[in-house]
């Protein structure tokens, strides 16, 4: 049992030194900037024709994809725990991703509305939205916040992360709306279709279902 538990600790430190090296040698930029251009791209080619559609709209995840969290993705020294996240996010300081902030503006200026689909939760909702303001985010149309529980009990409205991502695009279909992209740096953040297109952006440091 204590070489098993040695191996596992030794692995770990492997991992964490391997993220660490493609986190600061620019790889994780240079990613992040080619799956970017992806959704770019794909925005920038569409005709007036196929933008003209009732309603055309995008969706966002906000952590890894619109405001970057660099602070703890790769700092031993700073483990992720709900406490120091919780004040990370109230700070309102998180930078914003550059490839996703020239997606933002294309699309108003291609007249597409906006949505973030994020799992921060509604008590975190004016705070982010300040962040998104000082980061060069502004004229979106909504935020979704995650609920954390039911209004008449404990239990916790959605199981996984991915079924209330798929729902609140949903909701958006029901509501008129055609969803030409969606883009997110989790697969739970682009499970579920309702969009035209989906572009996943690289994160190797934590994974949420």
């Amino acid at each position: 049992m204590a070489l098993s538990k040695f191996h596992h600790q030794e692995s770990r430190e492997q991992l964490l030194e391997l993220l660490i090296d493609y986190h600061n040698s620019g790889k994780y930029d240079e990613d992040l900037n080619r799956a970017g251009e992806l959704a770019i791209d794909h925005i920038k080619n569409m005709t007036c024709a196929e933008i003209e559609v009732k309603s055309p709209a995008i969706t966002l995840d906000i952590d890894e994809t619109t405001l970057s969290n660099d602070w703890n993705l790769v700092n031993p020294a700073n483990p992720y725990n709900a406490d120091s996240w919780d004040k990370w996010v109230a700070q309102a300081c998180a930078p914003a991703i550059p490839k996703t902030l020239e997606l933002f503006d294309l699309a108003k200026e291609r007249n597409i509305d906006i949505f973030f689909i994020t799992g921060r939760h509604p008590e975190q909702k004016q705070i982010t939205e300040d962040n998104l303001t000082k980061s060069g985010y502004q004229g979106w149309n909504e935020i979704f916040t995650e609920p954390r529980f039911s209004e008449k009990n404990q239990f916790l409205v959605f199981p996984e992360a991915a079924t209330y991502k798929t729902a609140a695009r949903w909701s958006l279909i029901q509501r008129g709306y055609r969803i030409l992209l969606n883009m997110g740096d989790q697969y739970s953040d682009i499970k579920g279709d309702f969009a035209d297109m989906t572009v996943k952006l690289p994160n190797p440091f934590y994974f949420i279902v």
